[in-house]
């Protein structure tokens, strides 16, 4: 549809004004598409954004990720009980949600052994013996991987 040179300019004005696209297209007897186009032509940035505002803001989400980092929430349901506590009510899937976007991945700690004296002291006499290797001495050398592989079905937390 071709719009005149004067309704492309008013449609500019109430654009720089915030004005919403179908109240522009209502009363200039447009379609919501051509006062979409017009805007696309003159490069007029959008302020208005559509959809509920987030519930969780940056600064909550990096607080509710640092409480599970640090072991303060172990799982969506505290987090959710400790934060309506707070002041801040949010379901626990809103919270498995949060946490899923950042990429936070679950699962048990690997247990690691202390670092005693004699270990350290293992640690120095392997470096020492292996100090003058370099990236293609460990190429050569061959690692197994004893892993155990189900099946079927699972063993469940290990």
């Amino acid at each position: 549809m071709l719009v005149s040179f004067e309704k492309k300019a008013n449609i500019k004005a109430l654009l720089e004004k915030d004005v919403s696209y179908r109240s522009i297209a209502k009363s200039l007897g447009l379609g919501v598409g051509s006062v979409s186009r017009i805007r696309k032509e003159f490069d007029i940035p959008t302020s208005n954004v559509a959809g509920q505002p987030k519930k969780i803001s940056t600064l909550l989400g990096r607080k509710i990720f640092r409480s599970f980092n640090t072991g303060k929430y172990t799982n969506a349901v505290d987090a959710s009980k400790m934060l309506e506590a707070k002041g801040t009510p949010l379901s626990p899937q809103t919270v498995r949600n949060f946490l899923v976007s950042t990429g936070f991945k679950s699962g048990l700690k690997k247990a690691v052994l202390l670092l005693t004296p004699s270990r350290r002291k293992a640690r120095l006499v392997f470096a020492k013996k292996y100090h003058h290797f370099n990236k293609n001495d460990w190429l050569r050398r061959v690692y197994t991987v004893e892993i155990k592989i189900n099946r079927l079905g699972s063993d469940g937390k290990q």
